[in-house]
């Protein structure tokens, strides 16, 4: 029996086993880092500004004097490798550092040392079907340069968001300010979960479109050791209910990642690592219609020994967006199991939790003193046959 939802995210975290369809790519951070092609003007630029780990994608600013925000970092558990992010600043402005795994922009319109116009963010995500419930990882805060809140954002959603005329680069000018280039961007992190935007124009959306789910977590607090943070999705309207989803993003940033920018400190970090989807496997409510049940996740065995078993009696909740519970129940012990397996359960055998109720057996009736035939009532018949009994006994 599993107890334990975290069972094999954790195993996998730990022992880096490959990334199924349920999990991400590179979530230890482990895998060979490569170079970084920051995206700007609709495009990746042809220069590599610093390192990125396989399969995400982290903020930079390209064609700038910014120094880049990503390093590695010996990973959490003092092996393998993790990510830091940093922000990061030069001549009085400053940058933030996040990674995702969709994309990452920026842009501004500069006079020498003077900034209009500042705006960047995330777009797109990975292609993602499934219906986790949680964004899990490990993590260091650290906010000795002044209190910032770091920020853990996740969405799931379908259908596309198109912005027009979103500012695309870092325009840089001498003796006026630079002219950004305005592209089209499709499905903007600020359009998919209706944050607004700094810059850009009219935002379409397809017919379908639909936010599905979603987490934001922000910590003020430092961490000088690594932490574990779970951040649960919010599904919303959809809680329970069967939907169909197209696309994934996760965001970790060192800053307030849709706050005022000009709160962003330089040098402030945060390291990150082990980075998984959580696919509950519970019950969240068990009851039996007129008999008390103390109910508790953690509880798994229960004894209604003293009642006889009716399937229509019977009421429980699953915990788990996409998990699904089935029952069994043994003729010969009386014996109820529930059985809840989550999402992921085919690519990972240990995501059940099973729920045992004892129930009794029917209890023969108690004899009625002359019912002769058997029938629970003393009848005519009864009566009868008494009446012979008595008059045969006196012959």
């Amino acid at each position: 029996m599993v107890k334990n939802y975290l069972t094999l995210v954790a195993f996998a975290a730990v022992c880096g086993l490959n990334a199924n369809a349920q999990q991400l790519e590179n979530a230890t951070f482990d895998a060979d880092w490569v170079n970084c092609y920051p995206w700007e003007k609709g495009d990746m630029v042809t220069t590599a500004y610093g390192k990125q780990p396989k399969g995400w994608c982290v903020s930079n600013v390209p064609n700038s004097l910014m120094p880049t925000v990503a390093a590695e970092e010996v990973g959490a558990d003092g092996t393998g490798k993790a990510v830091k992010l940093s922000n990061v600043g030069v001549m009085g402005q400053t940058a933030p550092g996040y990674i995702t795994l969709g994309t990452t922009w920026a842009t501004a319109e500069t006079q020498a040392t003077n900034v209009r116009n500042a705006d960047g963010g995330v777009f797109g995500g990975i292609p993602f079907t499934y219906h986790p419930d949680a964004v899990q990882l490990q993590y260091k805060h650290d906010i000795s340069n002044g209190e910032e809140s770091m920020s853990v954002i996740a969405y799931l959603w379908k259908g596309t968001w198109k912005q027009k005329d979103v500012p695309s680069n870092t325009a840089v000018g001498i003796f006026s300010y630079g002219t950004a280039t305005k592209v089209d961007i499709t499905d903007r992190g600020n359009n998919v979960l209706g944050k607004e935007c700094l810059q850009g124009g009219e935002i379409t959306s397809t017919e379908d479109a639909a936010l599905i789910a979603s987490a934001e977590k922000y910590i003020p607090e430092a961490a000088e050791d690594w932490t574990t943070l779970t951040a649960e999705l919010n599904y919303g309207d959809f809680a329970g209910q069967p939907v169909d989803v197209e696309k994934l993003n996760i965001v970790v940033s060192v800053s307030e990642f849709f706050g005022d920018r000009k709160n962003i400190i330089e040098g402030n970090s945060v390291c990150i690592d082990n980075v998984v989807l959580l696919y509950y496997h519970g019950l969240s409510a068990l009851s039996y219609e007129g008999e008390t049940i103390e109910f508790a996740e953690d509880t798994y065995s229960y004894d209604l020994s003293n009642v006889v078993f009716d399937a229509e009696k019977l009421n429980f909740t699953v915990k788990g967006q996409a998990a699904k519970a089935s029952t069994t129940f043994d003729e010969e012990t009386h014996l109820l199991t529930i059985r809840v397996e989550g999402e992921d359960i085919e690519s990972n055998p240990e995501s059940f939790t099973e729920y045992t109720i004892q129930f009794g057996v029917e209890k023969e009736p108690e004899p009625v003193l002359g019912d002769l035939d058997g029938d629970g009532h003393v009848t005519v018949s009864d009566i009868t046959m008494l009446i012979e009994i008595y008059l045969g006994a006196g012959e």
